[in-house]
């Protein structure tokens, strides 16, 4: 993992923080809220919406999703092979 790993990875865990305290806040208060007694989308539902698919988005780039974790492929190691990995 190289520096620039470390500070997306920083990212992918703030993005998933902003969603899940949106997550709380939805849960609490509702998708929908009434302003001047008129119903209409709550705004943090929106921003979590947001978050949501920016975190997904990050997870892919780490191979965190089933469909991203099926194109991952794993570099060759310059080790040579060790006859007794099998045992």
């Amino acid at each position: 993992m190289t520096g620039a790993d470390v500070t997306a990875l920083g990212l992918l865990c703030d993005s998933w923080a902003a969603y899940e305290a949106c997550r709380a806040i939805v849960q609490r208060e509702g998708r929908v809220i009434e302003v001047d007694g008129i119903p209409k989308r709550h705004p943090v539902d929106r921003i979590m919406a947001e978050t949501w698919e920016r975190t997904v988005s990050m997870m892919r780039e780490f191979g965190l999703t089933p469909s991203s974790r099926s194109r991952v492929s794993a570099l060759k190691s310059d080790e040579p092979e060790n006859p007794f990995d099998q045992f």
